[in-house]
């Protein structure tokens, strides 16, 4: 009984997705008129257009995070845990607390994690932003820069096709750390170069799951002094900061 029930929810999912598919078409095509008949200008013309050519696909995703949500709790936090498990332990912090407390590093994926989808031309974070996460390149290519706004490069690069300006920042990429120590404003723009997936890892709801594993809110409150020490010493930015003393207890003879 409960496989029928199964299947039954995943044609009709299948079947909503395919009628989204066909909104998607309708509204590709409304919103071409509209651009046309009010003239708007071909760098935000092609912004949207693009940014509705990978409509389908998103809410395609939406339909399988509804698919996720029919499994047992305990199954998806597992399944959460492999899919973005592997990102974050990547960190040297976050890969060491995996091995200390497995059972929190499934309950952080679950519960301070998300998945953030960026077209080309999309802006991830903007200079002078409240940053509030810590950001894993997990797919695409994307380009980090510190000069004139967004408003003005779009005007500067306005056909579409040509390549925001920055430093290339690609899958294993992680940005923003100092939003999980420290009150951060973002002091670069993070523009996508293609399409993008990232995942976010939340300053406020990190510590609150680590509040409940004192052996482990220590360790991180440790990294955390050693981090903010080096990284008021280098220029402002939201690219990695070079490896030092923030990692010597998470090298190997550490563990």
């Amino acid at each position: 009984i409960f496989m029928a029930v199964f299947i039954s929810s995943i044609t009709a999912t299948m079947l909503e997705i395919s009628t989204a598919r066909a909104s998607v078409k309708n509204i590709r095509r409304l919103m071409s008129e509209y651009l046309v008949e009010n003239g708007v200008s071909r760098g935000i013309t092609m912004r949207i257009m693009i940014h509705l050519a990978h409509q389908s696909s998103e809410q395609t995703a939406e339909k399988e995070t509804r698919i996720l949500d029919m499994l047992p709790a305990q199954i998806a936090n597992d399944l959460l845990y492999e899919v973005r498990g592997r990102t974050l332990i990547q960190h040297p912090l976050f890969g060491h607390i995996n091995g200390r407390a497995p059972r929190l590093v499934r309950n952080i994926c679950h519960l301070a994690m998300q998945i953030v989808h960026a077209h080309k031309w999309d802006a991830v974070f903007d200079i002078g932003d409240h940053c509030n996460c810590m950001f894993f390149v997990v797919a695409g290519r994307l380009m980090y820069s510190q000069g004139p706004g967004v408003e003005k490069i779009l005007t500067d690069f306005e056909d579409q096709e040509m390549e925001p300006p920055g430093h290339p920042v690609t899958k294993g990429a992680m940005l923003a750390e100092a939003a999980m120590w420290i009150e951060w404003i973002n002091r670069g723009r993070l523009i996508a170069a293609d399409r993008c997936s990232l995942l976010t890892l939340s300053a406020t709801k990190f510590p609150e799951l680590v509040k409940f594993h004192p052996e482990v809110e220590l360790m991180a409150v440790m990294y955390a002094r050693d981090y903010f020490d080096e990284l008021v010493d280098l220029a402002p930015t939201d690219l990695p900061i070079p490896a030092g003393r923030h990692l010597l207890s998470f090298s190997s003879s550490s563990l």
